[in-house]
């Protein structure tokens, strides 16, 4: 007989944190990805309006634009949790 639903998310956040205890983890590669990403649309943007950046005003761009996908992502979550939720309450 397989895990149940509450076994498996236990075992997968052992193992999550077990990794970071070791200081090991998976995603530097998608954050250096996402910064590169993030980056080249800041030089586009500005290039469109024709300003020229210095390195480090194009680190702080890139530094907002990251928060700003960050914080729209944690909107969408909350959406969806109450979207869910309604639709639970909903149903019973």
């Amino acid at each position: 007989m397989g895990l149940s639903p509450a076994e498996r998310s236990l075992r997968a956040r052992h193992a999550a944190l077990s990794v970071h205890a070791r200081g090991r983890t998976n995603t530097g590669p998608a954050r250096a990805a996402q910064l590169a990403r993030l980056e080249q649309q800041v030089r586009a943007e500005a290039a469109s309006r024709g300003e020229v950046l210095s390195d480090a005003e194009v680190q702080k761009r890139v530094e907002f634009k990251r928060r700003a996908k960050q914080a729209e992502l944690s909107r969408l979550a909350q959406k969806a949790r109450r979207e869910g939720q309604q639709a639970k309450e909903d149903s019973a």
